[in-house]
């Protein structure tokens, strides 16, 4: 059996005037319109199909300009980089952009300065749990001090000097 439509509203529309019809599209009001005045559902069909694909270039024509700004953008911030690389003096600032830690050299001091304070949040699931702390396992994690000192009083110390780390850790022998 084929289903029914089930109109339960007999109310008319009161959709709120919240959009400029000189806005609309000329080839999606024209297909609306059709929707409107046509007397045939196949014509009627074909004019919501048409302006739903019409809908659908508007969005792909929308996304592509999104994109093109975006590399745009991009490349006015590379230039704006270059620029304050290439203007800058102080040869402690520039000697700043260079890490002697990673070996890294960025571009200009906002960008390392950033990427060390990105670096320095630190996350609760970066975090080791205590239990990998205490068996020593989790080295890809962050470790406290506090977790740090569990994994090393909880390692089985082996093997030669192994006695003397233990006592340097523990402070006695016992």
């Amino acid at each position: 059996m084929v289903k029914q439509a089930d109109y339960r509203d007999a109310t008319p529309n009161d959709f709120p005037d919240d959009y400029e019809q000189s806005d609309i599209d000329p080839r999606v009001a024209r297909r609306t319109n059709a929707v409107r005045q046509k007397q045939y559902g196949k014509d009627v069909r074909e004019s919501m199909a048409q302006a739903e694909e019409i809908t659908s270039v508007i969005a792909n024509q929308a996304r592509d300009i999104s994109q093109d700004v975006g590399k745009r953008q991009g490349n006015v911030e590379q230039r704006f980089d270059d620029q304050i690389a290439g203007s800058t003096n102080d040869e402690e600032v520039i000697d700043a952009r260079n890490s002697n830690v990673t070996g890294e050299t960025s571009k200009t001091l906002k960008v390392r300065l950033d990427g060390m304070q990105e670096n320095s949040v630190h996350k609760n699931e970066d975090k080791a749990t205590y239990e990998n702390a205490s068996i020593g396992t989790d080295d890809n994690t962050y470790m406290t001090p506090h977790s740090s000192a569990v994994a090393i009083q909880n390692q089985l110390f082996k093997g030669e000097g192994a006695s003397v780390h233990y006592i340097a850790h523990r402070g006695s022998n016992k």
